[in-house]
């Protein structure tokens, strides 16, 4: 292993999100508390460059999401507060362009964002409010503009929300709420598949949710740290 400076003088209060490139090279995604703004650090050769998502207005989302196309293309959703409302807004960058796209209106600062892409480059993005209102939004390949897809909301929970999702194989959503898990499945003619398990009262940590061609894993910590 090797390390270097990427940068200094940030204050990060959100993990910061890694991809690679076709040609391997490294793309940091992370969302600066202190200017409430999503930057872009990339390296060319031995100098990394920085980009922002926004000139004005703020990024008030803590949570915030990325992935990478199969064309390079970084998609990242988070929520902007324009001074009047705040809305989910997706970014489709490149080294070489930027455009925004708003999706919804979601006054919900806590509200946690997830994305993925399948293997023919349709990009979903799930959000989970801290009142329980689960969405999905997504776009088709070679597409602009974004659909959204009718989901069955979870039970109510006394203790919070955690969600993760998967596109592996296709899309899963994973919701836990006070004392159970809810699997979702979608099929190709966006119908769902809805199971429920009991979890451990203790289990209310991190949330991971990992999709094999055979079993769903869940990783969680419980409140002594076990995993």
């Amino acid at each position: 292993w090797s390390s270097e400076m990427v940068t200094t003088s940030m204050v990060l209060t959100s993990p910061i999100q890694v991809h690679t490139s076709s040609s391997n090279q490294p793309y940091l995604v992370y969302r600066d508390s202190v200017n409430k703004n999503i930057e872009i650090a990339t390296k060319s050769s031995s100098n990394w460059n920085f980009d922002s998502l926004l000139s004005n207005n703020e990024i008030s989302s803590t949570h915030f999401s990325s992935v990478m196309l199969s064309n390079n293309t970084l998609v990242v959703a988070a929520l902007v507060d324009d001074t009047t409302t705040t809305n989910l807004t997706v970014w489709d960058w490149t080294e070489s362009s930027l455009i925004s796209s708003t999706l919804v209106e979601l006054q919900d600062n806590n509200v946690i964002i997830k994305s993925g892409v399948t293997s023919n480059q349709t990009v979903y993005i799930s959000t989970l409010t801290s009142g329980g209102a689960l969405s999905i939004h997504y776009r088709h390949p070679n597409e602009v503009n974004w659909s959204t897809v009718s989901i069955p909301q979870p039970p109510t929970s006394s203790t919070g929300y955690s969600l993760d999702m998967s596109t592996t194989n296709h899309l899963d959503l994973s919701v836990r709420t006070t004392d159970q898990v809810h699997i979702y499945s979608m099929d190709e003619e966006q119908n769902w598949t809805q199971t429920s398990h009991s979890l451990s009262a203790s289990s209310t940590g991190v949330w991971d949710f990992v999709v094999t061609p055979s079993h769903y894993v869940m990783l969680t910590t419980s409140s002594n740290n076990f995993l």
